[in-house]
């Protein structure tokens, strides 16, 4: 009876209605028209390793103001960085990497992230709405 039991519960767990197709792409933070800044982005992908699974890499910044360094002026830029895989949950997906969590949701062809603020430098999140490029 367990072997049963364990061969129907792989058999579900394989057979995923997610379109896996609507999460990948390279998905961008959208910054106002002639923004110098680089834009934070994520790019998400089928895992090649898991059946059902995404990989995603993504990047966020944060810009402060401009501050006199060794008599030259200086931007103050604050970065962080994700590189995780999870198993969508329909329109959900959460990302784990050391201390760092992502919880992305799918709506209306835009993704909107939040994280727990342990992603990266001071001030740097992965947080708002995302759009594919």
């Amino acid at each position: 009876m367990r072997t049963l039991l364990f061969a129907l519960v792989l058999v579900a767990g394989e057979s995923s209605s997610v379109d896996l197709n609507r999460w990948t792409g390279t998905w961008t933070w959208k910054l106002p028209a002639g923004a110098k800044e680089k834009s934070d982005r994520l790019v998400i992908r089928k895992s090649p390793d898991t059946r059902g699974a995404l990989d995603a890499v993504g990047n966020a910044y944060w810009y402060g103001p401009m501050v006199n360094y060794d008599g030259k002026p200086s931007e103050v830029v604050h970065f962080g960085f994700v590189n995780a895989d999870g198993v969508p949950d329909g329109d959900r997906l959460a990302l784990h990497q050391g201390q760092c969590e992502v919880k992305l949701t799918l709506t209306d062809g835009e993704i909107h992230a939040s994280d727990n603020m342990l992603c990266g430098g001071m001030n740097v999140r992965f947080s708002g709405a995302f759009f594919r490029r």
